[in-house]
């Protein structure tokens, strides 16, 4: 049985790096994407850490902003 595959892109949105150069940079440097949680206030939470995407911006992606 044959199946087809599209490939549309190659990207990653990741707490490492976006994109692909980025992301395998920091993979190879060994960077620890967990930090505090930065994008909320933890207080109360029995957890104050995760891995964040922090650098992503979806407006470079898709240009209107009620579609992002």
């Amino acid at each position: 049985m044959n199946k087809r595959v599209v490939i549309t892109g190659v990207g990653v949105v990741s707490p490492i790096g976006t994109g692909k150069e980025a992301y395998f940079n920091s993979l190879r440097e060994g960077v620890v994407g967990i930090d505090r949680i930065t994008s909320f206030d933890t207080t109360g939470y029995a957890t104050q850490i995760a891995a964040e995407v922090r650098d992503f911006d979806p407006l470079v992606y898709i240009p209107d902003k009620k579609d992002a």
